[in-house]
């Protein structure tokens, strides 16, 4: 009897092995919240939550002066409802993109100008 393989590396999880294994893995009940958050920064924030089965319609974004939220009210077999918050001080709320592609949210915001290093010249 065959076994279906799955590879993944890199983002929010790394794993090789049986398909199923990961799946059984991967649902809610052998997680916790904070394994659905990947957050990434620098001189942009990079914030990726997953969101498998949930639909665009299904999550409401909220921008602050300095924080964000992120509510999805749909509870699918992989992840529950949830409602995050996130600090977003530093970065420009007026720079604020999102995506829904293949099961990961992906919110970006770029920093703010006067927060970025200024480059210094030596004599």
């Amino acid at each position: 009897m065959n076994k279906w393989k799955l590879s993944v590396r890199g983002g929010l999880f790394d794993f090789e092995g049986d398909i199923f294994e990961f799946m059984n893995n991967f649902r809610m009940e052998n997680m916790n919240n904070k394994n659905l958050v990947d957050i990434t920064h620098g001189d942009m924030l990079y914030i990726n939550i997953l969101a498998p089965g949930v639909e665009k319609e299904d999550i409401e974004i909220n921008v602050y002066k300095s924080a964000i939220t992120v509510e999805c009210k749909k509870e699918t077999v992989f992840v529950p409802q949830f409602n995050h918050g996130f600090e977003i001080r530093g970065y420009d709320p007026d720079t604020i993109q999102s995506e829904l592609k293949n099961g990961i949210l992906r919110i970006t915001l770029e920093k703010k100008e006067e927060t970025k290093p200024k480059k210094v010249l030596v004599k």
